[in-house]
């Protein structure tokens, strides 16, 4: 008896789920009915292509949109690259509560940005669809970033993460747009909004690219039942060219929202010019990189180093960085002369088929334009780079210049002794770590020369792209050496170029104080 009184209950349980089931369902699509109604016959297009039109619902915005209004989540968040109808669409939910289908008595939004002209700009663009829509509103811009009244005394304010507001404010929904841009010092906007919803049981949204904020982030990899995800991006290792995987970061390419032309010049931009790869890559395919990341140097510091023509080459011995690429990788020299700050360096790949290595590490036909300006060679039916060869050509390159030394990474520097005594290279081989106790000291060096003007090389696409490719890792102790921006990522260029310049500061430093005379007035 006990077993089927246990039965009969589960089954009761399960009857009752399936009947709320039922109801929520129905609910759910009642609701979506009338939000995708109202947005698409009375709200239309404020400024742009399709301005004074009435709005268009693709599919994958139809299913935020159903998303939003289902009870059962309550956390939602679209994730897809910029420019893909996000504001607009974020000013047609906040619409539809304050003066359509979602408004109900005393109905409340917080609106959240990263900043207080992003949180500003996400108000003018409600107005202005307002404005377009003939839909009336009372707009209120102070306190900044302002608020707006609807229908019914409804209400939507305006925070930003500038003051981390929004826990005072009750709300039915709260919308934290480029939420992924959050950093981790902003976490107390990001749980204020949460706390603001706790009232009234509300519904937490989401809209942004998926940039670097951990918040978002763990979000976006919850597995929670009442939390709903749309992520729309490219491969990690997709070509920036590659037009299929602008698609999949850009749903809105389908739609018109979004430019194929447009996509098409950034791409291209991208290309010609490596320091825009990583926002391209972050803003454009929406992948994990970092556009606020710490770069070794800004481009205005690289581009004041960079000079017509070399100085003349002075008979000054010349310091040498080597970074010696491993299976398939990129080897640079960097030629350092103190006394003048003529820099030059030059890169080799294993193998001549740079177009597909330029697939391969997603950035096109880049190396191809390295080899046109004679900053890259290859080194034909080799799977790796060959260092006696490779040296064999710096000794050829040197055979009229005196050397103070090769600098090189310690991991291959038994190898580069034994290639050096192959070749006849007798100079001293100076061992370098790359890691924190060794790179911190060189990064520092390379940073004072850069900054004190004693750097001069002609513009170098090599010597760019690898600054783009780049990044500066700390650790607790405040230590700092450069690493790759991502696997692919290739910096070897630059390492050369901290090697010898760093070296070069050392034997300065380590030159022998000229004595000064003391005078005395008697």
């Amino acid at each position: 008896m006990p077993e089927l009184a246990e039965k009969q209950r589960v089954r009761r349980q399960k009857a009752r789920q399936a009947a709320q089931n039922r109801r929520t369902a129905d609910l759910d699509h009642s609701l979506t009915l009338d939000a995708v109604k109202w947005i698409t016959t009375r709200l239309r297009v404020p400024y742009g292509p399709h301005q004074g039109e009435l709005f268009r619902l693709s599919d994958w915005q139809r299913e935020f949109v159903a998303a939003m209004v289902n009870p059962t989540y309550k956390e939602v968040a679209l994730c897809c690259a910029r420019k893909n109808g996000k504001t607009g669409l974020t000013a047609a939910l906040v619409l539809a509560g304050l003066c359509g289908p979602l408004n109900t008595p005393h109905w409340r939004a917080v609106v959240g940005s990263v900043t207080l002209q992003h949180a500003a700009e996400l108000r003018l663009a409600i107005v202005e669809t307002a404005q377009a829509s003939d839909l009336e509103l009372q707009v209120f811009k102070s306190p900044q970033p302002g608020h707006i009244l609807g229908e019914r005394d409804a209400r939507a304010d305006f925070v930003s993460a500038n003051n981390a507001s929004g826990h005072a404010v009750a709300a039915d929904l709260a919308i934290l747009d480029e939420a992924g841009l959050l950093e981790e010092r902003k976490r107390e906007l990001w749980n204020n909004m949460h706390a603001a919803l706790s009232g009234r049981d509300g519904k937490f949204v989401c809209l942004s690219v998926l940039g670097y904020g951990p918040m978002f982030r763990e979000l976006i990899e919850s597995n929670a039942t009442d939390t709903y995800v749309q992520l729309h991006q490219a491969d990690e290792d997709a070509d920036i060219e590659d037009e299929s995987q602008w698609h999949e970061a850009n749903p809105g390419l389908r739609d018109g929202i979004k430019s194929l032309a447009y996509m098409r010049h950034e791409a291209h931009r991208a290309v010609a010019s490596p320091n825009n790869i990583n926002d391209f890559r972050a803003y454009h395919l929406n992948l994990p990189a970092n556009p606020a990341r710490q770069p070794i140097c800004t481009p205005d510091d690289w581009k004041a180093c960079l000079v017509e023509e070399l100085p003349e080459r002075s008979r000054a011995p010349v310091v040498i960085g080597l970074d010696l690429g491993g299976a398939t990788s990129m080897t640079a020299a960097c030629i350092y002369d103190p006394s003048t700050f003529r820099t030059e360096t030059h890169a080799v790949f294993p193998g001549d088929d740079l177009y597909e290595r330029g697939r391969t590490d997603s950035v096109g036909d880049t190396y191809l334009h390295m080899q046109r300006r004679g900053e890259l060679t290859t080194q034909p039916s080799r799977k790796a780079v060959d260092i006696q060869d490779f040296l064999a050509n710096l000794k050829d390159r040197m055979a009229t210049r005196r050397v103070a030394c090769l600098v090189v990474d310690r991991y291959r520097y038994a190898e580069l002794q034994d290639a050096a005594a192959r070749v006849g290279i007798t100079v001293p081989i100076v061992p370098r770590g790359m890691g924190f106790k060794d790179g911190s000291e060189d990064v520092k060096n390379f940073l004072n020369y850069l900054h004190a003007g004693k750097i001069k090389h002609q513009e170098s696409l090599l010597v760019s792209h690898a600054i783009a490719g780049s990044h500066i890792v700390q650790d607790p102790m405040l230590n700092i050496k450069v690493d790759k921006l991502r696997s692919t990522s290739k910096i070897d260029a630059l390492m050369a170029m901290i090697l010898a310049v760093s070296q070069a500061a050392r034997i300065e430093q380590a030159k022998p104080k000229r004595k000064r005379r003391r005078h005395f007035v008697l």
